[in-house]
């Protein structure tokens, strides 16, 4: 049964010398070497031992290559010694085993399967490694926008939505720690300024609007009459004593962030 596959023949055998007119039995010869050596190891017997021949190689002998090819021994020798000396082949002989014929650059006539194959599986690979690394990535943006979304102080609107807004900041290269900057300031400004919880912005509203870029500076406190006003104290004392909860309130909301990211 003939054997399956292909071999590469390059145009540029034509300006080679087994091109030349008079050299037609040569080239049939050489292209005879290329489907005759092996495109891949193998193991075969030879008295009684196993013996590998290698890709591009092929265990013969002169007298089977003269009977092959119908010629003497004498001109097989002839054309082996011209392809060596063109350094297309190196031939090796054993006693035991005969001669073995060896094409150099095999890979140029026969290996592109081999490394098209092995180029196609790096791709694939690759291409696993990238999806696997997405993923990871993926899963962390969602633990981390989990995180912020728990510490944020009004819970309500699209979550989904909010998420978005957050992973496509994250893709546009702000940090998860801007953010989350931004969350602590806004939560900051709340409890100085006394905001009512129905004027505190929705979640999905704050992340979606990119509030995180506001500048939370801080309100003057009213000069109408407080608590503390009533209770004799002085105004630069109630603003000392409102500014000491706000950092209060900004201490432990940072402390539970902190704790919930496990740093």
């Amino acid at each position: 049964m003939a054997e399956e596959g292909w071999i590469k023949l390059y145009r540029s055998i034509r300006s080679n010398w087994l091109w030349e007119d008079g050299n037609e039995r040569y080239l049939k010869w050489w292209v005879d070497i290329l489907l005759m050596v092996n495109h891949q190891p193998k193991k075969i017997l030879v008295n009684g031992e196993f013996v590998e021949i290698k890709t591009g190689e092929r265990l013969t002998s002169t007298v089977k290559l003269s009977r092959r090819w119908g010629v003497s021994r004498n001109t097989v020798t002839k054309f082996l010694k011209l392809l060596e000396k063109d350094e297309m082949i190196l031939t090796s002989k054993s006693r035991q085993n005969g001669t073995t014929l060896k094409v150099l650059h095999y890979a140029d006539y026969q290996g592109f399967e081999d490394k098209k194959r092995h180029q196609t599986e790096q791709r694939s690979e690759q291409r696993t490694e990238h999806k696997q690394e997405l993923k990871e990535l993926k899963n962390k943006d969602h633990e981390n926008f989990e995180k912020l979304w728990k510490l944020y102080p009004k819970k309500e609107g699209n979550k989904k939505r909010a998420e978005k807004a957050y992973l496509e900041a994250i893709k546009n290269g702000v940090t998860n720690k801007e953010i989350q900057t931004g969350i602590v300031s806004y939560i900051k400004k709340i409890q100085v300024e006394g905001i009512e919880r129905k004027y505190i912005a929705q979640g999905a509203t704050w992340f979606f609007q990119n509030r995180w870029t506001d500048e939370y500076e801080l309100e003057p406190i009213s000069k109408s009459t407080s608590d503390g006003q009533r209770q004799g104290k002085t105004e630069e004392e109630i603003v000392a004593e409102r500014k000491k909860h706000a950092e209060e309130i900004t201490r432990r909301a940072e402390e539970r962030l902190k704790n919930e990211h496990g740093d």
